[in-house]
């Protein structure tokens, strides 16, 4: 849900809408420049769409720490995790951002998401105080990344969350005008990456306010290039029910000390027998690749995996892919080929992730 407010604001900086599942910020109007903009100091991207949960009630810790990879007791007000929803097959349903308020443990998710997993989540509530409810209606989310972030939030909510450490993310809660605004860090693009929210009524304000504080505003085709350069992983392409958080390059969203959770005796089996038998990479094509024709991977004859993502970077001079690899085969500078209409497209395999 995007409030009026946000959605005034988005339409006076030139936004041009897609409508898709949802309406989607396509552009404002130079997507490459956007692209760019984010590489060379930050960006804010609108994700109203995205899920964001809030799960009350005295179970609420241990309840959401059976359902997920990682150890939920290990969050805060001040520290958030990242981890992976699985079903029983340890294959990934979404992957979230978990921290807590005084009375909630809060989710944050994917595009879209917002009412399958909180239907999931209730799926599961039997005899637990707990209750799930969606913070869509009342709450805005955008997302903040690139090098010039910590500057910008101290300048406009008077902070930057310090490191949390151990493999957390901080979380810290700031003032906006008449609002409480949480900044929950997260993984992005080129690192200083958080989560903002908060009351919809400061949703347009603020927006303004970061984007006149040197925030690139960007639409999903210039997040969609950095997300892939950056290597990371996005429901649907490289998260869903065809990935496991091993294949995906979620080892750090998975805690292999904690109690039992849905799935987790398949992820459990993947790791202690080395069983992971697809690794997430980054591929590098030459430009004139079209990224929507490249699929199959291969090394000689030998078909190694598939491409999930794939965009055109000017920046890197290159066409840029995510793609599932044999690991035996996944080392940088292993040179690979796609075929594209019966012609060889080569390649090879570069560190991951191609930009941090």
């Amino acid at each position: 849900m995007r409030h009026p407010n946000l959605e005034q604001e988005l339409q006076r900086r030139g936004a041009r809408l897609e409508s898709c599942a949802v309406t989607r910020v396509k552009d404002f109007g130079d997507a490459a420049r956007e692209a760019q903009a984010a590489f060379d100091h930050g960006a804010v991207h609108d994700q109203s769409f995205a899920a964001r949960l809030a799960v009350r009630g005295r179970d609420r810790v241990d309840f959401v720490n059976r359902l997920c990879t990682n150890d939920v007791t290990r969050t805060s007000d001040r520290t958030a995790l990242t981890a992976a929803m699985t079903n029983a097959k340890g294959r990934v349903l979404d992957h979230v951002s978990i921290y807590q308020r005084s009375d909630a443990v809060v989710l944050s998710g994917s595009e879209s998401q917002g009412t399958s997993l909180k239907q999931w989540l209730e799926k599961f509530i039997v005899m637990e105080d707990c209750v799930v409810n969606d913070l869509a209606a009342e709450e805005f989310r955008l997302l903040v990344f690139g090098r010039s972030v910590p500057d910008v939030l101290v300048s406009v909510l008077g902070l930057w969350p310090a490191t949390a450490g151990d493999g957390s993310w901080p979380v810290a809660r700031s003032r906006f005008q008449d609002g409480d605004v949480f900044v929950v860090c997260v993984p992005a693009p080129f690192g200083n990456g958080a989560l903002l929210q908060g009351p919809h009524e400061i949703s347009g304000r603020l927006f303004a306010t970061l984007a006149d504080a040197g925030l690139r505003p960007v639409g999903s085709e210039a997040f969609e290039q950095v997300r892939v350069e950056s290597g990371l992983p996005a429901l649907p392409r490289e998260i869903g029910d065809h990935s496991n958080p091993l294949e995906a390059g979620l080892r750090r969203s998975v805690s292999f000390q904690k109690g039992c959770y849905i799935g987790q005796e398949v992820v459990a089996r993947l790791e202690n027998y080395h069983k992971v038998r697809r690794a997430l990479s980054c591929l590098a094509f030459p430009i004139e690749a079209e990224p929507s024709e490249l699929g199959e991977v291969f090394v000689e004859l030998l078909r190694i995996g598939e491409i999930s993502s794939a965009v055109r970077s000017p920046r890197l001079n290159a066409t840029v892919a995510l793609a599932f690899l044999n690991p035996q085969y996944a080392a940088p500078g292993t040179r690979v080929y796609s075929i594209v209409r019966g012609e060889q497209i080569h390649g090879d395999v570069r560190e991951f992730p191609v930009v941090r």
